[in-house]
């Protein structure tokens, strides 16, 4: 006799043995002994959770010999017959190989004879939802009103596909994912019967796989039972292509760090290792999601399904990172998780990502900002600005127009008692009116983008907290320069992008116009964030020389044997200084 897999060997037989779906076990218990059994069911939920499964013994329960009965017998020539697949009353259909309409007619056909030993019978249709829409519309005046000795159970893991009109006629039981620490009691248990030895963290790590499915569950440990007759978490770590768990914390120590070296060198190790890339960001995802829980949550235990000693190593990794950080790492690595399945160069866009996350190292929020600025002591500005008493001013008046754009943008049903810069106040006029030949004065430009990014707060804190990393710089009657003086500027401004319809409609909402926005990276562009008069120009000579020293133009003169003969600025031919260019 060929070998019997664990999931087909310790299938549940009864009510009780069902792991994890205790409403639903409830309710169809209630319904047998008060003899409330409605003709049509819907079991749906995701894989591997005990759909079809309960189905059998719903089906056994009411067609045993004893019932109808919660506790079916399990020896009567009925349940035996269930148990096998051999029922001539209990009628198992594959909803995809019999989906069309002459299926759906020959059941219907059916139906009018009598069960020929059992009380009922029963049709369990499984993947339901594949049936077509005429072949729903065949069943559905048979669904309403069958005869009193039929029963039909359906089961799918799709049950917004099924039409309104069928789940009507129906009683749906939702099945939920079985929690993870119920799957480590079952495979735990079933080891134990089998006399099979696994360590702890390898129950943990197929429960962690099996993701609330128990036969997924035991599909892993029959593999790893065909692996070593003494389960380790090495064990399975080699035949799933998981990553240890001393590698993913230490790939995380040095995102949280900003350690770039550190992080391409892990990659290659990986990719020269043999590694599946594929599966690294997600369980890498998993552990940032654990730090986001733990920086979070009062009581991270009850939402963790994690060891003692494992909580204590997440405490000790988030300690020392801003929550700000965490979300915004968590959202590159799930982007990651989603682009690597389908690139054919998984290790460059892993790096590419990595060193993108390692941007957001330091990110706080703008209130985050303001805290700071309030703890700083007069002395200690002082020292830093070489002893100057305006510096000391500059700075307490800075924090008062944050603070002031902080809070009237909360007030968002006073327009008027807004930073003078809402569209319709007399100030806004002179200061949201900024043409090219007249430049936005600093103190004007600083309430301005204070106000930009006190809205974009408003809707996503996160953006909020990357884009007060930069300065408004340019402003015309219908663009806006914000420029970012930051290390490897180009890639953050990468990761902004994605997000520039929000900051353009913060802008808009800010000015009382429309108008698009523009990334500067470095020293790109124009800045006019030194006073109220735009940067001046350097001198033709200067310039020239450093135009000269580009690599790209001396590559190109040397490649056509050309000649320079002059350099001049954009400026110099457009009358808004180059920026629709």
């Amino acid at each position: 006799m060929s070998y019997l897999v664990l999931a087909r060997k310790w299938r549940p037989l009864s009510f009780t043995d069902l792991v994890g779906q205790e409403s639903v076990v409830r309710t169809l218990k209630n319904a047998i002994d008060q003899g409330r059994v409605v003709h049509a069911y819907v079991f749906s939920g995701p894989r591997g959770v005990g759909k079809t499964t309960t189905a059998r013994i719903l089906s056994r329960a009411l067609n045993c010999q004893n019932g109808p009965t919660t506790e079916p017998c399990g020896s009567c020539p009925s349940c035996d017959s269930i148990t096998t697949g051999s029922a001539v009353d209990v009628i198992e259909i594959d909803g995809a190989s019999n989906r069309g309409i002459n299926e759906i007619r020959e059941l219907r056909e059916s139906v009018r004879y009598a069960p020929s030993s059992g009380r009922y019978k029963i049709y369990i249709i499984d993947e339901v939802h594949m049936l077509t829409k005429e072949a729903f519309n065949a069943l559905l005046k048979t669904l309403e009103e069958p005869p009193p000795h039929v029963i039909f159970i359906f089961a799918t893991t799709s049950p917004k596909s099924i039409p309104v009109t069928v789940l009507s006629r129906c009683q749906h039981l939702n099945f939920r994912r079985i929690p993870k620490a119920k799957i480590m009691d079952h495979l735990a248990y079933i080891c134990e019967q089998e006399k099979v030895s696994i360590t702890p963290g390898a129950l943990e790590m197929i429960a962690r796989v099996a993701e609330g499915s128990v036969r997924d569950g035991l599909t892993v440990l029959d593999q790893a039972m065909a692996f070593s007759s003494d389960v380790q978490e090495q064990d399975l770590q080699t035949m799933l292509g998981l990553p240890e768990r001393g590698l993913l914390y230490d790939m995380a120590g040095l995102l949280l760090k900003g350690d770039r070296s550190g992080l391409l060198e892990t990659v290659c190790g990986l990719a020269e290792g043999g590694s599946d890339l594929r599966t690294f960001p997600r369980e890498l995802a998993t552990l940032f999601r654990n730090l986001l829980v733990v920086k979070v949550s009062e009581r991270p235990a009850s939402l963790l399904e994690l060891p003692e000693d494992e909580l204590l190593d997440l405490k000790a990794l988030a300690e020392d990172v801003s929550t700000e950080e965490l979300t915004l790492m968590l959202d590159e690595l799930m982007k990651l998780e989603g682009e690597i399945r389908a690139t054919p160069t998984p290790r460059y866009l892993m790096e590419l990502a990595f060193i993108r996350a390692t941007f957001f190292k330091g990110s706080t929020s703008l209130s985050g900002i303001i805290s700071r600025l309030e703890s700083m002591d007069a002395s200690s500005v002082d020292s830093s600005s070489c002893g100057s008493s305006a510096k000391t001013e500059k700075v307490k008046k800075s924090v008062n127009k944050v603070e002031t754009s902080k809070k009237t943008a909360d007030s968002r049903s006073k327009p008027a008692e807004t930073a003078g810069l809402e569209p319709g106040s007399p100030e806004a006029h002179e200061t949201i009116k900024p043409y090219s030949d007249r430049p936005v004065a600093g103190k004007d430009r600083e309430k301005l983008w204070q106000n930009i990014i006190s809205r974009i707060e408003q809707k996503n804190h996160p953006l909020a907290s990357r884009v007060s990393a930069g300065r408004l710089c340019e402003l015309t009657q219908t663009e806006a320069g914000i420029r970012f003086d930051v290390e490897n500027a180009a890639f953050y401004i990468d990761s902004l992008r994605r997000n520039i319809k929000e900051i353009e409609e913060a802008a808009a909402s800010a000015l009382g116009r429309r108008i698009r926005v523009k990334f500067i990276a470095g020293g790109a562009g124009k800045d006019n964030t030194t006073g109220s008069q735009p940067l001046k120009l350097k001198k033709p000579s200067e310039l020239k020389k450093k135009i000269l020293d580009e690599p790209i133009v001396r590559s190109a003169v040397d490649l056509f044997d050309a000649k320079v003969l002059d350099v001049k600025p954009l400026e110099s031919y457009f009358e808004n200084g180059g920026s629709d260019v």
